[in-house]
């Protein structure tokens, strides 16, 4: 019953678009409020605010200079996720109106989700380096997960430090990313759209709106093949790669941009406003 009502309810809920992690100067989500937190989240606020760099979250780093390469390298950077924590007892945490027997189905779910998703990344991966060699950066970050089961594929830390990362991905990169958790379109996919890239993905599971299509803004692959062909394709036609990272970045000034997206949701919540 619980999830058919969330089923009806989401005929009602209106498509937002991509979203990643940014913010701007000034952002009252940004500030910390200490009343009512506890020792250790007040000390952890304060760890992060010593390291942390003001513009690390700024929208505007992530926009690119627009700069035509005449040659370009293959990007696919990614993470591993390790199933043993997913039980039926964390599952009720979130969804208390599960029954016992529902969450035990859901975590059986998410469980094989899981491990479906890293055993293909890591098939990608592995892949995609034999094929492509010195033209591709790709590997997994550095946690324990990654470290027990596929050590040889960790990327050096440097690379997947925030600050370089943004850096790299506005270089003469052809970005790889793959479908998130309950085939969500991942963060990963929205940068690479504000850094208006030409994108190589796994099929969108949801619509992306405003006119955001395959072929135009991005490459599908199904498999470690179709993936090298898509790959191919681009790196044998670069008029094709400057031509789609015009339309992302184009994309991303209309409707993925902070200000942008507000207004489109304003134009959907509010249509008299602006007839």
């Amino acid at each position: 019953m619980h999830l058919q009502k969330c089923l009806t309810f989401g005929v009602h809920i209106k498509s937002l678009g991509l979203n990643y992690l940014c913010s701007c100067d000034g952002n009252p989500y940004d500030k910390f409020y200490f009343k009512d937190r506890s020792l250790v989240e007040i000390k952890n606020f304060l760890i992060h605010s010593k390291n942390k760099n003001s513009n690390k979250y700024d929208y505007t780093i992530f926009e690119s200079n627009n700069v035509k390469y005449d040659e370009y390298r293959l990007l696919f950077l990614t993470r591993l996720w390790d199933s043993s924590s997913i039980s039926a007892e964390s599952i009720l945490k979130t969804y208390p109106y599960f029954s016992a027997e529902e969450a035990k189905q859901e975590a059986e779910k998410w469980k094989s989700s899981l491990d479906s998703a890293t055993q293909n990344r890591i098939a990608y991966i592995r892949e995609l380096k034999d094929h492509f060699g010195d033209r591709i950066i790709a590997g997994v970050s550095n946690d324990d997960f990654s470290r027990r089961v596929c050590p040889e594929f960790i990327v050096d830390p440097s690379v997947t430090q925030r600050n370089n990362y943004i850096s790299m991905i506005k270089k003469n990169y052809i970005c790889i990313t793959s479908e998130g958790l309950h085939h969500s379109i991942g963060w990963k996919f929205a940068e690479y759209v504000a850094a208006g890239k030409a994108i190589v993905t796994e099929p969108l599971f949801y619509e992306v709106p405003y006119g955001f299509y395959e072929g135009t803004n991005y490459l599908t692959y199904t498999d470690v093949s179709s993936c090298i062909e898509s790959c191919e394709k681009f790196l044998r036609d670069i008029d094709s790669v400057h031509a789609m990272e015009k339309r992302n970045r184009e994309y991303y000034e209309n409707h993925v941009r902070p200000d942008s997206l507000i207004l489109d949701s304003l134009k959907v919540a509010l249509p008299e406003m602006f007839e």
